[in-house]
């Protein structure tokens, strides 16, 4: 099991009355991606504390050492996992904290499940760092996120998730990570 811890600079956070460092958990099978995330990531705050992970399972692993990040961001195309697995996962680990879907694929089925299944917003990979921030922005303020182009007018885009069907989700993704009996 591997995992890099990176910490960097300090600047005014952008979350709401927050008095801490910011953290962020990247969970993405790209080392480069990752790399080139961070610089982005930087835009936000200048005390932001960046973690990176290859896999869903190393990122769990982090659980033990740190219960809640402000931001996750999770890659939805993740080798070895099927479906929702890594956000059913991240959810239960981290149960409290946002957790934002990137892809470079708009599979805007997948990602309307992972919006009913906990995820607070989408970004693409193919999209521009400056509407990537803007999104992680509104994420990290308690709102959810759907790109424009994904989301859209006519009723056939994404819908946010409301009621029971968010309440499921959140006990489906807590038996998800529940210890055997």
């Amino acid at each position: 099991m591997r995992f890099q811890l990176r910490t960097v600079p300090e600047f005014v956070n952008i979350k709401k009355n927050c008095t801490h460092s910011m953290k962020l958990l990247v969970v993405d099978d790209h080392l480069l991606f990752r790399e080139g995330l961070r610089h982005i990531l930087l835009r936000l705050d200048q005390t932001v504390d960046i973690h990176e992970c290859g896999t869903v399972q190393e990122a769990v692993a982090v659980a033990n050492h740190i219960s809640e990040f402000d931001l996750v961001l999770l890659d939805m195309q993740l080798p070895g996992l099927q479906g929702l697995e890594g956000l059913l996962a991240l959810k239960g680990a981290f149960p409290t904290s946002p957790i934002t879907l990137i892809s470079g694929v708009a599979d805007q089925r997948a990602i309307a499940e992972g919006i009913r299944c906990g995820a607070q917003g989408f970004v693409s990979k193919s999209g521009s760092a400056e509407d990537m921030l803007n999104g992680l922005r509104k994420v990290i303020n308690g709102e959810h996120h759907i790109p424009p182009e994904i989301s859209n007018s006519q009723g056939d885009g994404i819908r946010l998730p409301f009621g029971s069907q968010a309440a499921q989700c959140s006990q489906i993704a807590n038996l998800a990570v529940a210890p055997a009996r």
